[in-house]
């Protein structure tokens, strides 16, 4: 067995710039090595998958796109948290770290992300810094993280994430007292 490191990508990255990258059944990638392909949005191809020549260029970008979305989403989400942790301790700090949340801009559409925008609700500061808001957040990073993998996985399993998706909704309208 092969663990693949990340210098050994970063060797072959600087030889070659690649796209992606394919592991044979004797590879494994140590989490450094997996996370330098996440980074570089480079398509991870594991031993006895197939990728059709004609779409897979256009798959792995919106793929890219989808998942650049979620990491920007979720960037947002845990700036937010970390303003709620800065409440208690440096209501400067906190405020600074609101504005770089509410900042967050996707610079291929050029509009600021919203990890709400599904929903009739928006977190503010207010409920952020309730006694709710690590709550609150952590539901929204799951609601988020579960609308990107209803996209992502086979239909049969898909409606079980909905459903999840649905009642993680629910639970963040009751702490908000939104119907």
């Amino acid at each position: 067995m092969h663990f693949v490191t990340e210098t050994e990508l970063r060797y072959r990255y600087r030889q070659q710039v690649f796209t992606e990258y394919r592991l044979s059944s004797n590879d494994r990638l140590t989490p450094e090595a997996r996370q330098f392909l996440a980074d570089r949005q480079i398509l991870l191809i594991k031993p006895g998958t197939e990728v059709l020549e004609d779409s897979s260029s256009m798959d792995t970008q919106a793929i890219s796109a989808d998942y650049t979305e979620l990491l920007l989403k979720n960037c947002q989400l845990d700036l937010l948290a970390a303003a709620r942790l800065a409440y208690d301790c440096d209501y400067q700090l906190c405020e600074t770290l609101f504005e770089l949340a509410d900042s967050i801009v996707d610079k291929q559409n050029n509009v600021e992300v919203n990890p709400f925008t599904e929903s009739t609700y928006q977190l503010r500061m207010l409920y952020i810094l309730s006694n709710k808001g690590p709550l609150l957040l952590a539901l929204e990073r799951i609601v988020t993280s579960l609308a990107y993998l209803t996209t992502q996985i086979d239909e049969e399993y898909r409606n079980h994430l909905i459903n999840i998706r649905q009642t993680c909704l629910q639970i963040i309208y009751q702490l908000l007292g939104v119907k």
